[in-house]
């Protein structure tokens, strides 16, 4: 059904503004789903590894959360940069934002 709706805004978009840019979109969701791809397996690999060798659910679930999260977050990151996926700057200013105003020194030294 979400599938459905998604389709159908999509294509009254598109109808209202006069065309989306369907190659270039196109592009970038197969490069982001390749990445979301090699993810998945991944943190599902390193997700079973810490259950095989930690026979306690709890602390592996911690695990799971605590390392498997930000290294798949790093994973989408790296891939991404690597098959040029230009909305990642946006996504990048538009999450570092907040923090590099809070640190002027750490932006001024990213700008170089």
């Amino acid at each position: 059904m979400a599938n459905f709706s998604f389709l159908a805004l999509f294509w009254i978009m598109r109808q209202r503004i006069g065309g989306v840019y369907g190659r270039r979109l196109r592009d970038v969701v197969w490069k982001v789903l390749l990445a979301s791809a090699f993810m998945a397996a991944a943190v599902w690999a390193l997700s079973a590894g810490f259950h095989a060798a930690i026979h306690r659910a709890s602390v592996a679930r911690a695990l799971d959360i605590f390392i498997g999260v930000p290294v798949g977050a790093a994973i989408v990151y790296l891939l991404c940069r690597a098959l040029q996926v230009e909305e990642l700057a946006m996504a990048t200013r538009a999450l570092g934002g907040p923090i590099l105003r809070r640190f002027p020194a750490l932006a001024a030294k990213l700008e170089v």
